[in-house]
């Protein structure tokens, strides 16, 4: 009987068959992953580099030669991958691959994984259940990690999909709130300020959210999110608002239009 070796399976998934993919993922995860941690002393980043090394051998996989050893294979894109790491900011790792394709390749190789795992044992429902659960949980995860790392990017589209995927969650918890918030007090571009507070909006019962409202009415100074506030506010008889109604009323450099919105709205809270 043949032994099935890592370069067997690696052509196999440079075929099309990426299931197989994860056996050489459970397999080189621990040895990898404690190599970048003594790299870098860093198990946040180590956990990326793990990821995206990943990622290079599904995206590259096509190029992959059958007469080279897998692990020669790993020590290449290694290198690779260090070479396109460009710099780090606040220690996280700053990397030239897009967010969305990277989250669908990790994705990609833990749903195989766990489904291989439930064919080997199909006879124990229950460890399949549970192996679906944490799968999910991990998957969730992994995607908010992601949604907010593309905060970090110059694309305003970016940025407008992880405001998106925070106003689909039913239940988002106070990291994701005040991500919203943020977007909504310094994003440099009206649309995605817009965004935010629309799906802010949605939240009328947390306090922070709340909050967070009414103080932007100090510091907004672009007349459509003024009004957009206004309206948000008063329909949420808002009456801590008053004050700051009155204050951006009496500003010199308020727009007339927001001035008079102000006014009319100063009277229902009252």
């Amino acid at each position: 009987m043949n032994k099935i070796t890592d370069e067997i399976i690696m052509l196999k998934v440079k075929n099309g068959d990426l299931e197989k993919l994860s056996f050489l993922y459970k397999k080189y995860k621990l040895l990898l992953y404690n190599f970048f941690v003594k790299q870098t002393f860093d198990k946040e980043i180590s956990n990326d580099l793990l990821q995206n090394l990943f990622y290079r051998i599904i995206k590259y996989r096509e190029s992959y030669n059958e007469s080279k050893k897998f692990y020669k294979m790993l020590s290449e894109e290694n290198q690779k991958l260090n070479n396109n790491i460009t710099n780090t900011k606040k220690g996280k790792l700053i990397k030239l691959f897009s967010p969305i394709i990277k989250v669908a390749a990790v994705i990609l190789i833990l749903i195989t994984g766990v489904l291989i795992g439930m064919q080997l044992t199909k006879n124990n429902p229950s460890n399949n259940i549970a192996e679906l659960e944490k799968l999910n949980s991990e998957v969730v995860a992994l995607k908010k990690v992601v949604m907010i790392s593309m905060l970090e990017g110059e694309s305003a589209s970016d940025r407008m999909q992880v405001v998106n995927y925070i106003d689909e969650q039913a239940e988002p918890d106070d990291e994701l709130v005040n991500v919203l918030i943020k977007i909504m007090e310094t994003d440099q571009n009206v649309n995605v300020r817009i965004e935010a507070v629309i799906a802010l909006a949605r939240f009328d019962e947390n306090l922070i959210v709340r909050d967070a409202l009414i103080k932007s009415l100090e510091i907004q100074t672009e007349p459509s999110i003024q009004i957009m506030l206004i309206n948000i506010l008063v329909e949420m008889e808002e009456k801590r608002a008053y004050e700051p109604l009155k204050q951006l009323m009496e500003k010199e450099n308020t727009h007339e239009a927001v001035k008079s919105h102000a006014e009319n709205s100063l009277k229902v809270l009252v």
